[in-house]
C-alpha cells in the first residue's frame, strides 16, 4: 500500500486506499472458498501441482 501511495497523485489516494484494503481484506476470505471448490473437482496433489 506504500508503495501505491508513493506513486499516485494526492487526488487519487483515498481510491488507492480502498482498492488496496479490498485485496487485502478479500484474499484470505476468497482462499479457502476457492481451494475448496477445486480440492471437490480434483485431488488434493492437485493443490501442489499449481503452485
Amino acid at each position: 500500500m506504500n508503495t501505491a501511495l508513493k506513486i499516485t497523485p494526492n487526488e487519487k489516494k483515498g481510491f488507492i486506499m480502498g482498492v488496496c484494503t479490498c485485496v487485502i481484506l478479500f484474499g484470505p476470505s476468497l482462499g479457502p472458498i476457492i481451494s475448496g471448490e477445486l480440492l471437490q473437482l480434483a485431488s488434493w496433489n492437485f493443490g501442489f501441482y499449481c503452485l
